[in-house]
């Protein structure tokens, strides 16, 4: 079993000013963005860094990740307990806003880097200030979190509003409104906040951030050479469905089954194969069986580690999975985005906001189709 720490305890049974950063992951995609991350600062210093990864549980699930993802950097591997007593919580809080007011950037002192996605948390800079006696430049460099470091806004980090959470609503909302808003600012205005996502936000849509790419390429290919899994043997040209786990509060489910029925049927009468890669949280798999699809079992493996290990398919077919984004940057395959499909449907409001987000960011970085006719041009030919 695990030996969980609170957060307190992690910095008081270490001394942080030994190390040089603290990272912050619960998902396999968290830690290889985090790694690649770390790969640029360390080419940019011409020296290594030793550090200390916090790895958190997913919300309502055990540890999805652990300390053999890090077996090839130089780091201590905690497991975090994150839950904090809510008189923790209210101090946390006036310290961070003190914190982010407070003058901490000196050109002359050795910097600590914090990783973490999405956002600068002001509870880790203000921690790490203490526990280094203010005796570092502290850096925060935001890594990929996937689909939602693009789509998400600071309300879609909140949770739906009611009295059961009604402390950990309000928590999150000073968060997201006051802390870390001022948090950012103070980092950006001290060249402090370091964004190594994998696109950068320009004009004219998400771009490439080679840097980063090229490095998670790497740490990914390595990763996906230690695996000893029977993947299955392919010698016919295939395409690959990404699934996804609706419900029926958002969408008929047995709409969701007709359409890939459909999709299967057309793809199989142009001499494909297909194959599914179900997402971890389904349970009724043996439906697409029975659709005339071919099952890849190993669900706990991360897809684009999949596309390193099999033979590449023609298309990568999903309405809005990560993977239609990273597929054609770290392994060179075609994706095709049936999120606008998804409108021709009674879905409801919560999903129609994520499809249209998702359209909008990534229209250039996906092939979007909005009808089977549509799809046909896509055969292969």
């Amino acid at each position: 079993m695990k030996k969980e720490l609170q957060l307190n305890q992690a910095f008081q049974n270490y001394n942080i000013s030994d190390y040089d950063y603290i990272g912050v992951a619960i998902t396999p995609w968290h830690m290889y963005s985090l790694k690649a991350a770390l790969s640029v600062i360390q080419r940019d210093l011409i020296y290594p860094l030793k550090g200390i990864v916090l790895i958190l549980r997913n919300h309502g699930e055990d540890y999805i990740i652990d300390e053999s993802y890090l077996s090839d950097i130089d780091c201590e591997c905690i497991y975090l307990n994150p839950n904090l007593e809510k008189r923790d919580i209210v101090s946390s809080f006036f310290n961070s806003i003190i914190f982010s007011t407070l003058k901490y950037k000196s050109s002359d002192k050795k910097n600590f880097y914090i990783f973490t996605q999405q956002k600068p948390w002001p509870l880790y800079m203000y921690m790490i200030n203490k526990y280094t006696k203010n005796n570092r430049n502290l850096i925060s460099v935001i890594c990929d979190e996937g689909v939602g470091s693009y789509i998400n806004s600071d309300l879609d980090r909140l949770e739906p509003w009611n009295r059961k959470n009604l402390f950990r609503n309000i928590k999150r909302l000073l968060e997201q409104k006051v802390s870390i808003h001022c948090l950012e600012k103070k980092l950006v205005k001290n060249n402090a906040l370091y964004n190594y996502c994998l696109f950068e936000k320009t004009s004219n849509g998400l771009v490439e951030n080679k840097a980063i790419s090229n490095n998670l390429k790497d740490i990914m290919y390595k990763h996906a050479k230690s695996f000893d899994v029977d993947f299955p043997i392919i010698d016919r040209d295939y395409v690959l469905i990404n699934t996804q786990p609706f419900t029926n509060e958002d969408i008929s489910l047995e709409l969701v089954n007709d359409l890939w029925k459909d999709v299967i049927k057309m793809y199989k009468s142009f001499g494909f194969d297909v194959y599914i890669k179900p997402h971890p949280r389904e349970k009724d798999l043996k439906c697409y069986q029975a659709m005339g699809a071919k099952l890849i079992s190993e669900t706990s493996i991360a897809q684009e580690l999949l596309l390193m290990k099999m033979k590449k398919p023609k298309y990568l077919i999903s309405f809005y999975s990560t993977t239609l984004v990273t597929a054609p940057v770290l392994n060179d395959v075609q994706t095709i985005c049936l999120a606008p499909l998804l409108f021709d449907f009674n879905i409801s409001n919560d999903l129609r906001r994520s499809a249209e987000k998702f359209i909008v960011t990534f229209k250039t970085n996906t092939n979007m189709v909005k009808s089977l006719n549509e799809l046909e041009v896509y055969n292969g030919k």
